[in-house]
This record gives C-alpha cells, sequence and structure tokens, in this order.
C-alpha cells in the first residue's frame, strides 16, 4: 500500500522552521516569530484555536506564501514528496472519483497502470464508493475522505493535513487517526493541524499554537507529565495563561523588528518544460468539466448567438403603429363619409377642384410601411381639444390639425407662389403637436409628416403637369458614399453589439471558470502540487480559444446571413478584429480573476466595466457626440478603436491598410499586452493571489 522510507531522511527533521514572521499590515501580525520542528515518520499534531495561524504556516511550509522574515526548511526537495491536503474540500464537484483520480495522477506523471492500481488501493483503504460516483453527490465524510486519497495518491514522503478530521462524525474521525497511525509506521511524515485538543494525543508530537508563536513542543505524555495534567486541554489552558501572563509587549514587538533576514528556501522542485503532464491534465480537466456541465456549454455557444438575434430583433428599427391624433376640418365640413384618396385627372390649381389634397396627405401617412409594418395608426377626433386631450392622456404620440379650406388654400399657394395672400399662407399650413418625450419616436415623428407632406406636394403638382422639383428642397441627396441613405439604426450599432459580444463573452467564461476554482482552493492544491500558473492559464485559454472561434463565426452568421447587416469587406479581416477582441477579453476576464477575492466581486467589476464601455466607446452613441473632457478619454479605451475599425471594415469596405483599421488593432492588441503585464506583475508581488474570499 504504502512504500517504505524508513531511512530516506536520516536523522534530521523533516521540517525545520525558525524564527518566522508574517503580516498582512501593522495590525495584522499572523506569525509572531516562530519556531518549530518536525521530527520524521512521526505525527505532528498542530493544535490550536481557529484564527491562530495553522493554515497559514502550512501555507508558508508548502511553499505557497513568503515569510516577511525567518526561515523554513523541508527535507522534501520535489512536489511529488509532498501531499497536501487543505481545510477546505478543493475538489471539483461536478468530476467522478475516477476523474479526480486520473487528474491528479496525470499531473504527477504516473503511469495509466499506476494510476488505476492506486485507485483500487486508496479506494480499498478508505472504504470510499465505486469510482464512478459524482463527488457532489456523497456525503460529507465521504468527500473529506476522497480529499485525503488526492493527498495520498502519488505516495509522498511528507504529508500535511490542514484540520482533515473537522465537521466529520467522531467514528470517522477515529478511523482517519488509524490510518495516519499505520501510514506513519510505513515511514510516512505527518503534520496535521487541529483545534480538537484531545485528538491530537495520538500523535507522535504536539506543538500547541497560539496567536501566531509556539507555546510548546513535546510528546503528548511529556506534556502532560512536566504540566502536571490529566488531559492537553488543561495544559494548553495552563500554557495560555502563562504566556498571557509573562509576555512583554515590547519584548514581543521588538521580536518582530530585530530577526534574523528571510534565508530563501530553495523552492520545491517541478517537471521541466512548458508543455508538461501538468498541463494535459488541467486541459483534459477543463474538458472533462465541459462534458459535465452540459447546460454551461450549451450556454456558452448559444449565449452569443441569442444576444445578437435578441438585439436585431429588438433595437434599433423604426417603431411602428404609432398613434396619431388627426383633426381634419376639411374633411368634417364637407360631410363626406370616408378621407381615403381615389386616384383623379384633376389639378389642385383649378377653381372647381372637389379632390382633398389632405386626404392624399393623410392616405400616405396611413399607408407608410418599414418592414415590421405600418408606421402608424390614424386616430380621427372631431375638435382640436379632443385631440389635445388624447396627447395629454399617452393616447397619441402626436396630434395633427389639417384647416378647413385646406385644399383650396394650398392649391392657391402653390399656383400664386411669392404673389399668394396671407389668408392663403395660413390656411395651408398643417398644425402639429408631438409628444417630444420619447426622442425616438419623436424625431421619426416629425421626419414622416414632413417627409410624406412633401411626396404629396409633388404628386398634387405632377397633377397639374408641374415639374415636382418645385415641390422639393433645394437640396439633393445623391447616393451614399459609405452605406444607405436610409440606413437604420440597427446597422450602425450591430458592429458595436458584435464586438461588445466578442469582448466580455470571453472574459465571462474564463474569468467564471478561474475564480469558481480560486474560490474553491483547487487552485492552491494544484499549484502546491506542483502545477505552474501558465499552465493553468494556458490550459483555459486553450479551451477559450475554441469557444472563441465558434463565437466569431455564430456571430458573423447570425449578424449577415440570418439579418442581412450591410457587409462589403473582407470577412476574413472582420474574422481576425473580432479574434484579436475576444482575446482581449479573455485577458480582461483574467485580470479580473487574479485581482479579485470573489465571485461576486468579479460579476460587479465586469458589469460596471460593461455599462462603462456602452456608454463611452462609441457603442450605443458617437464619440463625436460626447463632452469634449470625455473624448480624448474615450479614445483610449478597450473598445472605442476596434469599433470604429470594424464600422470601417464592413460597412465602408476598407482594408488592413487603412489607418483607422490600423489604429483598431493596435489598440485591442495594446490591451491585450496591458493586461498581460498586470497580471504577471500582481502574480509577482501580490501575497494570497489565488487565495479566495472564505
Amino acid at each position: 500500500m504504502f512504500a517504505s522510507n524508513n531511512n530516506t531522511f536520516g536523522e534530521e527533521p523533516a521540517v525545520l522552521v525558525r524564527k518566522a514572521c508574517l503580516s498582512y499590515g501593522p495590525n495584522a501580525k499572523i506569525l509572531r516569530n516562530l519556531s518549530l520542528t518536525v521530527p520524521q515518520n512521526q505525527i505532528y499534531g498542530l493544535l490550536g484555536p481557529s484564527g491562530c495561524g495553522k493554515t497559514t504556516l502550512l501555507n508558508c511550509i508548502v511553499g505557497r506564501v513568503r515569510l516577511d522574515s525567518g526561515s523554513i526548511f523541508t527535507k522534501a526537495k520535489t512536489t511529488s514528496e509532498l501531499g497536501y491536503m487543505p481545510q477546505d474540500l478543493a475538489l471539483h464537484r461536478e468530476l467522478s472519483i475516477r476523474e479526480i483520480f486520473r487528474f491528479y495522477g496525470c499531473m504527477f506523471s504516473m503511469s495509466e497502470t499506476k494510476i488505476v492500481q492506486r485507485s483500487r488501493e486508496l479506494l480499498q483503504f478508505l472504504e470510499l464508493p465505486n469510482d464512478e460516483k459524482v463527488v457532489s453527490a456523497l456525503s460529507g465524510g465521504q468527500q473529506r475522505r476522497i480529499s485525503f486519497a488526492v493527498a495520498l495518491f502519488h505516495d509522498p514522503k511528507l504529508l500535511i493535513l490542514d484540520e482533515p478530521t473537522v465537521g466529520l462524525d467522531p467514528l470517522l474521525s477515529q478511523s482517519i487517526w488509524e490510518k495516519l497511525m499505520e501510514m506513519a509506521s510505513f515511514g510516512k511524515t505527518i503534520i496535521i493541524t487541529t483545534h480538537y485538543i484531545e485528538e491530537a494525543r495520538q500523535a507522535n508530537m504536539i506543538g500547541m499554537m497560539r496567536k501566531g508563536t509556539i507555546l510548546a513542543e513535546a510528546p503528548p505524555a511529556e506534556l502532560l507529565a512536566v504540566h502536571n495534567c490529566n488531559y492537553l486541554e488543561d495544559v494548553f489552558l495552563k500554557l495560555c495563561h502563562i504566556h498571557d501572563t509573562t509576555s512583554n509587549p515590547s519584548e514581543l514587538a521588538r521580536s518582530q523588528t530585530e530577526v534574523e533576514p528571510y534565508r530563501l528556501q530553495e523552492p520545491l522542485k517541478t517537471k521541466e518544460g512548458f508543455f508538461s503532464t501538468s498541463f494535459k491534465a488541467q486541459f483534459m480537466k477543463n474538458l472533462c468539466l465541459l462534458r459535465r456541465n452540459l447546460a454551461l456549454t450549451l450556454f456558452i455557444v448559444m449565449l452569443p448567438i441569442v444576444q445578437v438575434g435578441t438585439f436585431n430583433f429588438a433595437c434599433g428599427h423604426d417603431p411602428t403603429r404609432l398613434p396619431l391624433a388627426v383633426v381634419n376640418d376639411e374633411f368634417l365640413a364637407s360631410g363626406a363619409t370616408s378621407c381615403f384618396y381615389k386616384e383623379h385627372d384633376a389639378c389642385i390649381f383649378d377653381l372647381n377642384y372637389t379632390h382633398s389634397a389632405s386626404c392624399r396627405y393623410l392616405d400616405k401617412l396611413r399607408h407608410r410601411q418599414n418592414e415590421l409594418g405600418d408606421l402608424f395608426k390614424l386616430v380621427d377626433y372631431d375638435t382640436l381639444e379632443a385631440g389635445q386631450r388624447a396627447v395629454k392622456r399617452n393616447d397619441a404620440w402626436g396630434l395633427l390639425h389639417i384647416p378647413a379650406n385646406f385644399s383650396m388654400d394650398l392649391g392657391a399657394r402653390l399656383s400664386k407662389g411669392h404673389n399668394v395672400e396671407e389668408v392663403f399662407l395660413d390656411g395651408s399650413v398643417v398644425d402639429v403637436w408631438l409628444d417630444m418625450s420619447n426622442h425616438v419616436i419623436g424625431y421619426q415623428m416629425k421626419r414622416e409628416v414632413v417627409s410624406n407632406f412633401v411626396d404629396a406636394v409633388k404628386e398634387l403638382l405632377a397633377d397639374c403637369g408641374v415639374d415636382t422639383k418645385y415641390g422639393s428642397i433645394p437640396i439633393k441627396f445623391n447616393e451614399a458614399i459609405y452605406g444607405d441613405n436610409n440606413m437604420p439604426f440597427v446597422n450602425y450599432s450591430s458592429p458595436a453589439i458584435l464586438c461588445l459580444c466578442a469582448f466580455y463573452l470571453p472574459a465571462i467564461y474564463i474569468g467564471a471558470n478561474i475564480m469558481a476554482e480560486k474560490e474553491g482552493g483547487i487552485i492552491e492544491r494544484t499549484l502546491v502540487a506542483g502545477v505552474k500558473t501558465k499552465e493553468i492559464i494556458l490550459a483555459h485559454v486553450t479551451i477559450e480559444i475554441g469557444f472563441l472561434t465558434l463565437q466569431t463565426v455564430s456571430l458573423m452568421f447570425v449578424a449577415y446571413v440570418v439579418f442581412h447587416n450591410p457587409f462589403v469587406g473582407d470577412g476574413l479581416s472582420i474574422a481576425l478584429l473580432l479574434t484579436c477582441i475576444g482575446i482581449n477579453g479573455m485577458m480582461f476576464g483574467l485580470l479580473l480573476s487574479v485581482i479579485c477575492s470573489s465571485q461576486t466581486d468579479a460579476a460587479f467589476f465586469g458589469v460596471s466595466t460593461n455599462f462603462l464601455l456602452k456608454f463611452i466607446c462609441g457603442l450605443l452613441w458617437p464619440v463625436e457626440g460626447m463632452h469634449g473632457s470625455l473624448r480624448s478619454i474615450s479614445m483610449f479605451l478597450p473598445l472605442t478603436l476596434p469599433v470604429e475599425a470594424y464600422r470601417a471594415l464592413s460597412i465602408r469596405g476598407w482594408g488592413l491598410t487603412n489607418k483607422v483599421v490600423l489604429a483598431g488593432f493596435a489598440s485591442s492588441i495594446g490591451w491585450t499586452l496591458f493586461f498581460i503585464a498586470l497580471i504577471i506583475i500582481i502574480c509577482r508581488y501580490k501575497r494570497d493571489v489565488w487565495v479566495g474570499k472564505q
């Protein structure tokens, strides 16, 4: 079961700590001049209340936390000689027992045969259920035993267990202690922390810890004899009382500063080479998680399609079926039963003109349509007051009032030109009242009311054989150089939405996955096992590259094949830009996982930056419409220039050599390098960067 190594370490201690000091600020001293000696091939019980620094001390021993001063020595020289069981479960609950064993076995370069053999031994030794069982389906005690099995899997010489019996029933706790004593008999050195004082009597050596220092260190029987007590709890209380009454604050303060310089311990050696078995283990583990979380995988695949599809369905189109109140005094005065236009040959200049110009105008409004349906729903009212009340009650978005002699007065106005009398000018005016509280609807109604009136006048002139140019304003809009003269807002904003999706979806995926592993203590555990940070990151990035490729294809397919957004550029160039933006988003998500200690913090940070970029990166409104103080800042944000480059590629058809396009690529690549630099700096200098919020 366990390889014997009684002569591996000789007579030297397995672990030696001298004058260890560690603080997280002037008022948060964790370790206070602590010294500790762990003999070889024995069980060392580290006792102390919660918060006394036991877990921090273990993190220093395994190399995850650096001391402020002092020294640490271990006989273990490689990560394969160290087994670590953290206080938390620190396992992927979605994986099966077999998948977890395979994951950690692969990390330690164990052969497939050895992994299978070791799995069988540990399943029997720890009385674990069938290895097909998923961890989340097991009881708490079974999960703790799996965590214990992972620490034992590669048969380490030094085993460090952080409160392995916490929360377990007495029978299971006793079972674990029996297994530990059996392992010690095979030459294993075991450090176990606990705050259950009496159960530690089974250890060969006990260190009693309080407020970051070791009060006493000796075998249990010796501690009981020296202090003349029957229970270790009484010994601990007695030592605490002695510590409180004899400690000199000034001496203690001086001991925190006047200590020997930190002597660097040579770090535990890991496997050489970047593309090691550790990377393979991480990559295969991520694939297993994708297979286990089919709902999440499907969500990741479908989210860009749903987002772009929903946006194109819901946003950027002219509103339709807008109620428009009409008070047509000409129609009411005529006594006619309907105001629908009928084809005729009469000219409005004729004195005997009997047709209604107002009905012709209203008929054009009534039949004005876009791809979603009729723009207006005309509602007739008998009086001006009734029409105004309808607008004020929100029953209509606007009111048109047409005077009684509108057709005759309009004919006189058109025929007489500048010689027309004022009475005809006043009588040919359509009065309009609009609800401008909604800018989009108000602007559309204003535009349509004017443009349809001009079209109606042109038709009236054409009936009289007059050139329709006389009814037009003296401005001619030729064919647009880029885009379309009547291009809807959705065509302007779609490139921005595509860029936003390309940036944030990878950020969400990689950030959420790494934060979940960080909060669960999984990253810390794998780092202790010898995995390199770059291997963990690269394994996630490799998976995300596949999703990014699928995302880019799906975004472009939905935007240009399904919804026919304008596209006149090179598809490969646009795909390349979206890929650059996606990689930028990946690095942003990775940065969030580095600087945030919980998924909640990362979510708040991500959502806030999402809103910020929407508003000041020219996504929903042109940068030229911003306040001058924001405009200069906006140009240096991650999505401003890439969005402009995307519009230049897709709508204008510019190539990669255009300066606007080049600026977009340069901005995206520059921000990516900036995020990578920040990640490297933070990982190098921030303490506990991979420790999640407890």
